[in-house]
């Protein structure tokens, strides 16, 4: 059995959303991943990677080895803090429990699309990367299918037999999140999927209890849950303080590792002093012009 928190909200997207099919038709050269029903949502797979990445630039300053940013990893199991909490960086069919491995304590559910958005489309053109110029070969012209900003999907996270220290790194991560610094899908380096985490709620479910486990097996979570404290941002006030007090200097970090000591953000108007055109080939086609 097990005491398992879980957290729901919702992921919404501050900039255009690409999570690729790994496919494409006549209209697009790369398609949104869809469910069977034909909707698009986020694997928990790429929710999964995003959280573990930016855990792994946190957890440094948080005074934990990180195995993924140092020499090669062991074959042994990893104790570093990220791996305590996302799994073994490097898994080996021996590494069994009682020799210290350990699989993800966290379940990272599919997150769904809350309505239907209007699919765009974006271009973009391939660079070859020793000249900085435009690829001579293969797709030089591409085009994405996008959702567009401020669409919203529900986030579902589960964690299980967590430890303090596991408690700590996650409310540091869905912080960040919160404030907006989260990126998801790809081409996030050109500023695709950046979204920001809101109505947090974190429940807690105790399967050692016979109520909440019968509960659990009749399909009747609601009943088995109740708040991990006196409301559902407490949880996370909590955690992000001790793990801010828990913070030590980049210079006593684990390996000197200078790694997300703060944050810049720029806000500024951008002010075009001539005409401007930032194409939209979809409503080009439904307004009849040939951009727009």
């Amino acid at each position: 059995m097990s005491n398992t928190l879980i957290i729901t909200g919702i992921l919404k997207t501050r900039t255009a959303l690409h999570i690729g099919a790994g496919k494409g038709t006549t209209e697009f050269d790369a398609l949104l991943r869809r469910t069977a029903a034909g909707e698009p949502f986020i694997p928990g797979s790429a929710l999964a990677g995003a959280l573990r990445a930016l855990a792994t630039r946190l957890a440094p300053r948080l005074g934990s080895k990180i195995c993924a940013l140092g020499p090669t990893p062991s074959k042994k199991p990893c104790g570093c803090m990220v791996c305590h909490l996302f799994g073994d960086v490097n898994p080996q069919e021996e590494d069994t429990e009682e020799k210290g491995g350990r699989a993800s304590r966290l379940w990272v559910y599919d997150a769904v699309l809350k309505t239907a958005n209007s699919t765009w489309v974006r271009d973009g053109v391939g660079i070859d990367r020793a000249s900085g110029a435009a690829a001579r070969q293969g797709a030089v012209k591409f085009d994405l299918e996008v959702l567009p900003a401020q669409a919203e999907f529900d986030l579902h996270i589960e964690l299980e037999d967590a430890s303090e220290q596991d408690q700590r790194l996650l409310a540091a991560v869905l912080a960040e999140w919160q404030a907006g610094r989260s990126a998801v899908g790809g081409r996030v380096a050109r500023g695709l999927g950046a979204a920001a985490l809101e109505e947090l709620q974190v429940q807690a479910q105790d399967l050692n209890n016979a109520a909440a486990l019968m509960s659990f097996l009749r399909d009747e979570p609601q009943a088995g849950l109740k708040t991990a404290r006196k409301d559902h941002q407490e949880w996370l006030r909590g955690w992000l303080s001790a793990a801010r007090q828990s913070v030590v200097p980049v210079s006593d970090a684990p390996n000197e590792l200078d790694v997300t000591r703060s944050w810049l953000e720029l806000e500024f108007t951008l002010q075009a002093t001539g005409p401007l055109l930032v194409n939209d080939p979809t409503q080009a086609g439904r307004t009849g012009f040939d951009h727009a």
